[in-house]
């Protein structure tokens, strides 16, 4: 008796070492990966070379992978595990550095994340804004090669994060939010996307603090979740803003609506000493509702 136990657990311990464990596998099948530069004031960088440069990073995730066949793909697409990605270049300018020492080198990426969960089509998208400075002997087309091509794993890997905490229960992404910054952000969408009320205070958080695009992040957030105690928040943001932040935040106002929020759209509207903030609250406070 003792001989056949100890041979079943050799045998269960060889079944898994040889073909039980797929921990080194890919998670997800790529179906498609595409770019395209919306917007480059800087010359030098084509869709073509943006497209070469995805893929690169897809290839380099051991998360992800190109399907081997069409049986490959249709049995993704079926589990729930194929993904489909597209990546704009929406900036690319030289600007004066903060210090007016010199120029920086700056570019915006969007990389958009579509896949089919339960049956239902689910999009993400994950911005990026990065920058260097730009020396006097330098390239301007090597420098923005070394940019872009620098933040794509970076943005391959959140897009990664985003897929595996779609697969997570609900209790677990609660748990995340108390994670690092990474399991944040991508328990932080998932939860919104599922409106878990849960989420509510986490995305309050995210509307105090002062980085423009994690501001950003969060507006959007506060307007999927579709809270409107989310509206003192978004009106303390747009009295101590002046920049595009201002302008997000009074539409995401529009959006929620309320007798709160269109009072303030209708004070901005009526009375604010930039012609532009005055359009923008008028056009928000008609889309409002009450």
């Amino acid at each position: 008796m003792i001989r056949r136990a100890r041979t079943g657990w050799w045998l269960l311990a060889l079944l898994f070492a040889v073909g039980g464990c797929r921990c080194g596998q890919p998670k997800f099948t790529v179906l498609s990966a595409r770019a395209a530069v919306v917007d480059a004031s800087v010359p030098g960088v084509t869709g073509a070379a943006l497209d070469g440069w995805l893929r690169e990073a897809i290839e380099a995730s051991p998360a992800l992978a190109w399907p081997e066949s069409e049986a490959a793909r249709e049995r993704a697409a079926e589990a729930g595990t194929g993904v489909r990605f597209d990546l704009d270049l929406g900036l690319l300018e030289v600007v004066q550095d903060a210090e007016g020492s010199g120029q920086r080198l700056e570019a915006g990426l969007t990389l958009r994340i579509r896949r089919v969960q339960d049956g239902v089509s689910v999009h993400d998208a994950l911005d990026v804004l990065v920058g260097e400075p730009i020396g006097l002997e330098g390239s301007i087309t090597a420098a923005t090669e070394g940019l872009i091509r620098g933040a794509m794993p970076g943005l391959i890997q959140r897009a990664v994060r985003q897929l595996e905490a779609s697969r997570k229960a609900p209790d677990a992404l609660v748990a995340d939010l108390r994670g690092t910054p990474e399991a944040r952000e991508a328990a932080l969408r998932v939860l919104v996307e599922r409106r878990d009320p849960r989420v509510y205070l986490a995305v309050a958080e995210e509307l105090e603090g002062t980085d423009p695009l994690a501001l950003r992040r969060a507006i959007g957030l506060a307007v999927e979740l579709g809270d409107r105690r989310a509206v003192p928040l978004l009106i303390t943001l747009a009295q101590d803003r002046s920049d595009g932040v201002l302008q997000e935040a009074l539409y995401a106002l529009g959006i929620l609506g309320g007798k709160e929020a269109q009072a303030y759209l209708f004070t901005l509207a009526s009375g604010h000493d930039s012609a532009a903030v005055r359009a923008i609250a008028e056009e928000a406070l008609r889309e409002s509702s009450p």
